[in-house]
């Protein structure tokens, strides 16, 4: 690993389709930590075991002690918070704090544009940074459609995420912690996504005076992120207007 590093492991909570693969790409070239698969805890990923374990028995001394045994090492970790039971994020942030952890809150500014994001997803099944551009010209020849959005199972899904981040917010605030906040729309912002690179690893304790090449590395990265992959959802107007009509309600 390149970059000075930090006296302190990372770990991120945060909600799907927020963009947070590039940008812990950048914080774990710049950390002397190990770094543990992206959502971890996950049911079918490499900490899943432990989340089956807690749904089965529900017991949180077996939790803390999986936990410890599985950060022992504080690896760096991105932790989606809708995806698992209250209970284990609660844990893991117990656990976090206990082993020095900074922690970053990272948020999507729009709930729509990330609930679409996730729908989009869920649809194409590509969930990384690449393909998207090669399944949007397949839509331009013929060859793929999308079908329209369920707008009931948006909402859904719109009302259980909001309700996880609230969850881990009051965890965190009972437990004394506070976190770094940053944002998706923030940090990548043109032409400020070098500067605000920068101001984010600042901000979380690393040492900035070899992590140069890192952040040049992360600013000049470009997703595929084309809008007519989007625009090929039939509803995907009328789920706009439904989820920034939500969006106010929440």
């Amino acid at each position: 690993m390149s970059g000075s590093g930090t006296q302190n492991p990372v770990v991120v909570l945060t909600l799907r389709r927020t963009g947070g693969t590039s940008m812990m790409m950048l914080l774990q070239s710049c950390s002397s930590f190990p770094s543990l698969e992206h959502e971890p805890l996950n049911i079918d990923r490499s900490l899943g075991h432990i989340t089956k374990a807690f749904v089965e028995n529900t017991d949180n001394a077996r939790l803390d002690e999986a936990l410890g045994n599985a950060l022992s090492e504080r690896p760096n970790l991105k932790h989606c918070v809708e995806t698992v039971p209250a209970p284990v994020t609660t844990a893991l942030i117990r656990n976090c704090t206990r082993l020095n952890y900074r922690f970053l809150l990272w948020r999507r500014e729009s709930m729509v544009n990330r609930i679409i994001s996730l729908f989009v997803a869920k649809q194409t099944t590509i969930w990384g940074n690449q393909g998207r551009q090669a399944f949007a010209d397949e839509i331009a020849k013929g060859n793929k459609i999308l079908f329209p959005f369920d707008l009931a199972e948006m909402e859904e899904q719109a009302r259980k995420d909001h309700h996880a981040w609230q969850l881990m917010v009051s965890s965190l605030d009972d437990l004394g912690v506070s976190g770094v906040e940053f944002s998706y729309e923030y940090l990548y912002e043109e032409p400020y996504k070098r500067k605000r690179a920068a101001e984010l690893l600042e901000k979380l304790g690393f040492d900035l005076s070899s992590a140069g090449e890192n952040i040049r590395v992360f600013a000049e990265n470009r997703p595929e992120r084309p809008s007519s992959l989007t625009e090929a959802v039939p509803n995907v107007k009328e789920a706009r207007e439904f989820l920034r009509s939500l969006e106010s309600r929440l």
